[in-house]
């Protein structure tokens, strides 16, 4: 039994980043639709669901604040310093996160993205906190509540 849980959630998590995968093979150049911190969040979605840190307000609320101080402290920080960006986009998304009891640990990848991704990322702007990460994080979260009534009606 529990080899064939283990089983059900790798083939979940397979087919909610194969959905991304999917759109982004089929948008591809208009948009990104993948960065690394949905591999995380993945893991919490549908590995996890019931772990604090999976729930929807942390998911939702720890990736978009994370990906607005990502993107500000690019704008702000990076030809000062890329390191010091990097850095304090996640140290500061990991204080706000903590303050205003919404953590999501993949929150700090999205932040770290924002700064540390190519200059697809960076021409992005502010449109990062939409295009991914909030269509992202809706369509993983959508998937895994799908997914979730399906096995549950079986």
């Amino acid at each position: 039994m529990k080899i064939k849980k283990a089983a059900l959630k790798g083939f979940n998590s397979f087919i909610g980043i194969g959905v991304l995968c999917i759109l982004q093979m089929y948008f591809k150049g208009d948009f990104v639709l993948l960065t690394g911190a949905f591999g995380a969040t993945s893991v919490l979605l549908f590995a996890a669901p019931e772990s604090p840190l999976a729930q929807r307000k942390n998911m939702y609320c720890g990736h978009l604040v994370s990906a607005i101080v990502g993107v500000t402290c690019y704008k702000i920080l990076f030809d000062l310093s890329p390191e010091f960006a990097v850095a304090s986009s996640v140290g500061l998304s990991i204080f706000l996160m903590s303050a205003l009891n919404i953590l999501h640990p993949p929150g700090g990848a999205t932040a770290y993205i924002a700064v540390y991704g190519n200059s697809t990322i960076h021409e992005l702007g502010y449109a990062y906190v939409f295009i991914p990460v909030l269509i992202g994080i809706f369509l993983l979260d959508n998937i895994q509540q799908t997914q979730t009534k399906l096995t549950d009606e079986n």
